[in-house]
């Protein structure tokens, strides 16, 4: 299950793994290969089929649905879901479901209300979430350094790596 293999990327020495930037969603292309083919990723896989994170992620953005503040207590997900910080149609970040309640990734500074590492790996609990307000029950701020309003998209688990499979077979 892919919310087992969110956490530090093994070789990773901030900001680059292999000479590759260790973006969010990098690590999650990252995760989703390693989850999907039983083995970590090459440097070549990151430098053909999936030499453009940001592309990818973006295209499975229309396989996700909008998630929505609850009325009552933490945001609950399904682990393994990929979570999308999406900025009409732009994905501004990326990170995975570890647990109901805790989301994983890299570059998560400025993304929750608490701590991130920068090029570095943090879990951050739903709770952590800055949503607007009960009039804007999709909006979630984004990074606290470019102040922008995000939705946050949900990729089920087998439909992000059925994406991955196709880029990379």
């Amino acid at each position: 299950m892919l919310a087992n293999r969110v956490n530090q990327i093994p070789g990773a020495v901030p900001p680059y793994w292999n000479g590759i930037p260790t973006t969010c969603h990098f690590a999650t292309l990252f995760w989703l290969y390693w989850d999907e083919f039983n083995r970590q990723p090459t440097q070549a896989v990151f430098q053909g089929p999936l030499l453009n994170p940001v592309a990818v992620v973006q295209s499975m953005l229309p396989h996700g649905r909008r998630l929505s503040r609850p009325l009552f207590g933490s945001l609950t997900l399904t682990p393994g879901m990929v979570v999308v910080f999406d900025d009409g149609g732009i994905p501004r970040h990326s990170c995975t479901a570890r647990t109901a309640n805790t989301l994983g990734g890299y570059n998560q500074v400025g993304w929750f209300a608490g701590p991130g590492v920068n090029h570095g790996y943090s879990a951050h609990p739903t709770t952590e979430l800055r949503w607007r307000g009960l009039l804007q029950p999709h909006d979630v701020q984004g990074s606290s350094a470019n102040f922008q309003w995000c939705e946050l998209v949900a990729i089920p688990e087998g439909v992000a790596k059925a994406i991955v499979r196709s880029l990379v077979q």
